[in-house]
């Protein structure tokens, strides 16, 4: 290594002597003179090897805390830094060189314009490093990705990076050039679930100062009221919508009223204690409600006391037909309940397996009848509380009897008519009256005499207190006789007349009670139809003068007594047998007889057939319950007509002649009357 000697310096360390003398005036000295022309230090003097310079080296700078000017470098000894001090009390660098080297400019700043390192330019988007200069401040990576730049000239400022962890990607997505929120902030960025969008906006002190409104609605900012306008408020006092200043929907904030000028559709939800379904409103206990089903049949629309499901056999319920159906009732202060109609029970529960009569008015709790059973009731009052089951095959009856045939004639002698069906006695409820007798039969003529013409059936009897409209009387003539000369059959008897009565029994209380109150007159039971009259008898027929006798004609058969009145009342009816009051079947009428041989003239001719008997009328059933089902049928039909009786053949041995007829069948009886009351 060479010495200071070699490199031109002076014992004084001084090299301004070889610049002299021998340098041409083109010459130019070294760009920088790294050794002043004196050197001084604040340490003890050390020796200098060759090429080495003192600690310190400094002008005017006695410390390195000192602020005269100057320069100071080398090694501060209270700290071993290595430092560089150049400057005076307000102008200065100052460098520490340490692991971190700190360099502290104060004053002016720097003389040249720019600091950079990596980036050739404010617009270097490429290079990696930073560009500070009067122009700007660029710090980036390699290819901008991630920058930071400030532009002067503009006042712009970029920043590719994040902020808190978001891109500013997103953030100059949201926010558009003029600087408002952009549509995708609102519709897609603002997480509002658990986010507070304003806390504690409030417009005004008053109620109806300040608000949100969409449209032009207006209002009065005193009172709220709406001036005009159409659209939606909210405000203080509440939300408000309105048409043409017109309101048409209000909720008040003050007491949560809510009302609406159009209507209200809800398919489902809950108001108050109702909820609402499908097809339904009921209560939350599902006791009560409304239901709007539509299944085709009378349905009910309101019920009370069971469930939707139940509707059906609630104990309250009304159908869309208008069908009130209630356990009891309070009208005009006056109570009615079940019990007046359907009775209280009193006589427990009945099963009925075998043929049975009451003997008194009956009060069930539930009754069964199964076993082709059959209940009569004897004229007395049938009540079922709760269920009244009749199985297939089995029935409540109370009909009337049948009338017996008219008797066969054999000979020439008259025979007699068939007797009517027996009366059904009355108790509570009036039974019938008896089907008459048949008319007796004509005798056959003896020795050429003509034959004697069939009696007429008996007639019925007239009745009192009846609440038909009308009765008609049934037919059942005898057939007449046979032979030259004819005798006439007897004819049908007529039916008894009936008188009205005071009293229809269309409601209730009436229809349960059957009796005629007439003011004055002593209460009788109720009656419908009068009995019938029996059939004629056949007559007979003419004998031949040539010797035997003609044939005498049939007898008359019996009328059949009528239905009797029947009350049967029953909650629940479940019924696949049979309720009825049918009327007595008529007897058939007799058969005429043959006329006998004859030795010369007409033959002798045969008696006539004789009437069928007329069936008996139907009765009365009064029917009344609150629910009924099961394939079962309720009658009140009238017996069915005798069949007429066989006409008596000519005799032989003579002159053929006029045969005899057969009896007419008797007549259906006349149907009775139901009276049916769903309560």
């Amino acid at each position: 290594m060479p010495d200071i000697f070699e490199l031109g310096f002076s014992p004084e360390l001084d090299r301004s002597e070889i610049f002299s003398g021998s340098q041409s005036d083109d010459m130019e000295p070294p760009a920088v003179s790294v050794v002043p022309s004196s050197v001084s230090g604040d340490s003890s003097p050390i020796a200098i090897a060759s090429g080495e310079l003192a600690s310190i080296i400094f002008t005017g700078k006695e410390t390195f805390d000192s602020t005269e000017a100057g320069y100071r470098m080398g090694i501060d000894q209270s700290d071993g830094i290595y430092k560089w001090i150049i400057g005076d009390s307000t102008s200065s660098i100052d460098w520490a060189v340490t692991t971190a080297a700190t360099l502290t400019i104060t004053g002016a700043g720097l003389v040249s314009p720019t600091l950079s390192y990596g980036k050739t330019s404010l617009a270097d988007s490429t290079n990696a490093g930073y560009w500070i200069s009067s122009d700007g401040v660029y710090i980036g990576a390699a290819a901008d990705a991630t920058a930071f730049k400030y532009t002067v000239a503009g006042g712009t400022f970029d920043f590719i990076g994040t902020v808190s962890s978001r891109s500013t990607a997103t953030l100059a997505a949201a926010i558009d050039a003029s600087g408002d929120l952009v549509t995708d902030v609102i519709n897609a960025r603002i997480d509002s679930e658990s986010k507070k969008l304003l806390s504690d906006f409030n417009f005004g002190t008053d109620d109806y100062a300040g608000a949100v409104k969409s449209g032009d609605i207006a209002w009065n900012t005193t009172t709220g009221a709406i001036t005009g306008g159409s659209g939606v408020v909210v405000y203080r006092g509440g939300i408000i919508g309105a048409a043409a200043g017109v309101a048409t929907f209000s909720i008040d904030a003050a007491t949560g009223s809510a009302t609406f000028a159009g209507t209200l559709s809800a398919p489902t939800g809950t108001i108050g204690g109702f909820t609402i379904g499908a097809d339904y409103i009921k209560d939350a206990a599902d006791s009560f409600g409304l239901a709007s089903t539509v299944s085709g049949g009378d349905d009910v629309r309101f019920w009370a006391g069971d469930t939707f499901a139940n509707r059906a056999t609630a104990p309250f319920r009304i159908t869309e037909a208008g069908t009130i159906v209630a356990t009891s009732a309070v009208v005009n202060g006056s109570s009615i309940s079940n019990n007046d109609i359907y009775g209280n029970g009193e006589d427990s529960d009945g099963t009925i397996t075998g043929d049975t009569s009451l003997t008194k008015d009956t009060f069930y709790n539930d009754l069964s009848i199964s076993n082709n059973a059959t209940l009569t009731t004897d004229g007395y009052r049938l009540f079922i509380k709760g269920t009244l089951t009749i199985e297939s095959g089995s029935k409540i009856a109370w009909n009337g009897n049948d009338g017996t045939a008219g008797s066969n004639a054999s000979t020439n002698a008259a025979v007699s008519g068939g007797a009517g069906g027996t009366a059904l006695s009355s108790a509570s409820l009036y039974g019938s009256g008896a089907g008459k007798t048949g008319g007796a039969s004509g005798a056959g003529g003896t020795a050429g005499g003509d034959g004697g013409g069939g009696t007429a059936g008996t007639s019925g009897d007239a009745i009192t207190n009846s609440f038909a409209d009308s009765f008609s009387s049934g037919s059942g003539s005898g057939g007449n006789g046979g032979g030259s000369a004819i005798a006439s059959g007897g004819s049908s008897g007529a039916a008894g007349g009936i008188s009205a009565s005071s009293i229809r029994p269309y409601n209730s209380i009436f229809a349960v009670e059957m009796f005629d109150k007439a003011p004055g007159a002593t209460p009788a039971t109720l009656k419908y139809n009068s009995n019938v009259g029996g059939a004629g008898g056949g007559g007979g027929g003419k004998a031949s003068a040539g010797g035997g006798v003609a044939g005498a004609g049939g007898g008359g058969g019996g009328a059949g007594s009528g239905g009797g009145v029947m009350v049967v009342a029953a909650k629940i009816v479940v019924n696949n047998g049979s309720i009825e009051s049918i009327g007595g079947a008529g007897g058939a009428g007799g058969n005429g007889a043959n006329g006998g041989a004859t030795g010369s003239g007409f033959n002798n001719g045969g008696g006539g057939g004789g009437g069928g008997g007329t069936g008996g009328p139907g009765g009365v059933i009064v029917f009344i319950y609150s629910t009924l089902s099961g394939a079962g049928t309720v009658s009140v039909l009238g017996g069915t007509g005798g069949t007429g009786g066989t006409k008596g053949n000519q005799g032989t041995g003579g002159t053929t002649t006029a045969e005899a007829t057969n009896g007419q069948s008797g007549s259906t009886g006349e149907s009775g009357k139901l009276i049916t009351l769903i309560v």
